[in-house]
């Protein structure tokens, strides 16, 4: 279509295409790295000790889970 697959670039506007090509390539790297960047960014499976360690007082704090149980848990954290 604009000359990407053959060796002959010249057909779409003098050179256009190879332009064309170089900016859909471009494009394309740059939504590459932005979702890997929104992967990284969003912690992908990693959680912070802090945040663990808030999350299991509020189920405490809810009653979701004993205090034993929260030692025994924090204890894991550390």
């Amino acid at each position: 279509m604009w000359g990407c697959a053959n060796a002959s670039f010249a057909e779409f506007g003098g050179g256009l295409g190879v332009l064309v090509c170089l900016l859909l390539l471009t494009l394309l790297l740059l939504m590459a790295v932005k979702v890997g960047r929104l992967g990284a960014s969003t912690g992908g499976n990693t959680v912070d000790s802090k945040d663990s360690l808030a999350l299991l007082k509020n189920r405490l704090a809810n009653g979701e889970i004993t205090l034993d149980e929260f030692n025994a848990l924090k204890q894991v954290l550390h």
